[in-house]
């Protein structure tokens, strides 16, 4: 699907999504987990990536998406963004 095409969320949005914080939505996308396309309002994510990473979500891990007394940057996820 074209990018232009398909709908972007914003961190707010992907947070819900995710059932984390905003500021982890912007941890993730620091740490190449997530993709976000800068506007003058701030990140916008396309709604397949965020697809992608609810699928490959690792199990065992708490709601920020990294074990107990890991840094926020290491997150293991089994694909990259495209």
């Amino acid at each position: 699907m074209s990018r232009c095409k398909e709908r972007l969320l914003r961190a707010g949005q992907v947070a819900m999504r995710l059932g984390v914080s905003p500021t982890r939505v912007n941890q993730l996308r620091q740490c190449g987990v997530l993709e976000g396309l800068e506007t003058p309002l701030g990140y916008l994510f396309t709604e397949t990536q965020v697809e992608r990473l609810e699928r490959t979500r690792v199990k065992g891990r708490d709601t920020r998406g990294h074990r107990h007394g890991e840094s926020s940057c290491r997150v293991q996820h089994t694909e990259k963004s495209s």
